[in-house]
């Protein structure tokens, strides 16, 4: 730098030289602000530190940037040296939807110089609860008549690993009693059915904190038995001769069930008539006309007595029975005679008035 001075008639100079010393000013880090809400699990993140700065000429395009994460689920940033890394938000464990977690994450800036700084900021991050999924089994087929069914619910899943309750429920078909409806798995015993029948059932999964899901199974119940019916009933003696007071053994014929056991039908006998007193016709003359055996899980045996009034005109015992199987029956009657004077006689009903048992 040069000075000059004038007198007025000649010049005088004189010079200096002044040293500048540069002073490095550190740069300004803004690692953004804190980002509190919308964002949840799963969601990509992009932290923002561009608006840091540097008020020394030029050097703002030259800031190098370091981010750290000291506190929080981990997480991986893209670009750890960039000044907006982003990342994917963790996910949170369990169904809870009040449940978060923050990040926090620590901004160094340093400019060309040297100089650096500092700055923090937080991410909130939101759970997300899901519905469980429930699974119900494959269709199911089953034989009718306490055939014994299981509903297999376990393979339900919550993809939040929350505890499950179960509820099944019939929603069609003939009604039938679960056992364990709210477990996983629930049982129950078919019913007898008149033809293949659909059953339908719901099971229902629940988590904690509301979520829900259904699934459907549908069991088709066989129809393999066919009720008993009648063709051309009778006894399979129609006729007792001679009239000899004797017991004899009666069968019902004509009931006609294809089905083996433990599906064929048995045969109850209801009750015996006839249209003569049972005792005090005359000599000879005995009470009791008919024995009835009830067999359990079998055909009743029925005996009747060859027996008539000598001075009647025949005698005509009544029997009504019952043919019956686990899913039907039917009734019917037949009658046996005793004819008065030879085997090939008719013999007139006269009203059945009499119990032949007593």
């Amino acid at each position: 730098m040069r000075l000059t001075v004038n007198d007025g008639y000649v010049n005088a100079y004189a010079y200096v030289t002044i040293t500048i010393n540069n002073v490095n000013n550190n740069p300004i880090a803004d690692a953004g602000a804190p980002q509190m809400t919308g964002i949840h699990e799963g969601d990509t993140v992009v932290l923002n530190g561009a608006n840091s700065s540097d008020i020394d000429p030029g050097e703002t395009q030259g800031l190098t940037f370091a981010w750290t994460q000291p506190s929080g689920p981990t997480v991986t940033l893209s670009d750890a040296s960039a000044s907006a890394p982003s990342f994917t938000a963790p996910p949170i464990g369990g169904g809870d939807p009040n449940a978060f977690v923050d990040l926090s994450f620590h901004l160094v800036v340093t400019d060309g110089c040297g100089g650096s700084a500092e700055s923090d900021t937080t991410v909130h991050v939101a759970n997300i609860p899901h519905a469980p999924t429930a699974s119900a089994p494959t269709p199911i087929t089953a034989n009718e008549g306490g055939s014994t069914v299981t509903l297999d619910g376990s393979g339900s899943s919550d993809p939040d690993n929350d505890p499950l309750t179960y509820a099944w429920t019939q929603v069609d078909g003939p009604t039938v009693t679960l056992a364990g409806a709210n477990t996983a798995t629930a049982t129950f015993n078919t019913p007898w059915v008149s033809a293949n029948t659909p059953l339908k059932f719901q099971l229902t999964v629940n988590d904690p904190y509301r979520g829900s899901s259904s699934a459907y199974v549908t069991v088709t119940v066989v129809n393999i038995n066919t009720p008993p019916t009648l063709v051309n009933p009778r006894a399979d003696v129609p006729v007792l001769w001679p009239p000899d007071h004797r017991m004899v053994q009666i069968h019902i014929l004509g009931v006609v069930d294809p089905d083996q056991p433990p599906y064929n039908s048995t045969i109850t006998i209801n009750s015996v008539t006839q249209d003569e007193p049972t005792n005090g016709l005359g000599d000879g003359d005995t009470p009791v006309d008919a024995i009835i055996t009830h067999n359990p899980g079998s055909d009743d045996t029925l005996l009747l007595r060859a027996e008539r009034s000598g001075k009647g005109d025949g005698r005509v015992y009544h029997i009504c029975f019952t043919a019956a199987d686990p899913e039907g029956s039917v009734t019917g009657c037949v009658d046996v005679i005793v004819p008065h004077d030879k085997k090939t006689d008719p013999a007139k009903n006269s009203g059945q008035n009499y119990n032949s048992t007593k």
